[in-house]
């Protein structure tokens, strides 16, 4: 049952584990894309993912997401540093 606990969840999770992009398209686009998609059974959110990835992979492209990427480069700072003084 869908209660309020439960919406507070979800909203909890979506704020924590996912992001929004919103596109402008010409009138009609996303109906277009909403019938491809269905018609293959998937969401319009699994076949642009999975259409953008496929590309990237297509062309060996292999950034991670910043989130990832302020990590390592936190971890690479201090190394850095030391290279610039000459260590």
């Amino acid at each position: 049952m869908y209660n309020e606990r439960v919406k507070a969840n979800t909203m909890k999770y979506l704020k924590e584990r996912r992001e929004a992009l919103r596109l402008n398209l010409p009138k009609g686009t996303k109906d277009v894309w909403k019938a491809y998609a269905a018609d293959r059974g998937i969401s319009v959110t699994e076949l642009i993912t999975r259409l953008i990835t496929e590309d990237m992979e297509k062309h060996n492209w292999t950034k991670k997401p910043e989130s990832e990427m302020e990590t390592q480069d936190q971890t690479a700072q201090p190394e850095e540093a030391d290279n610039e003084n000459g260590a």
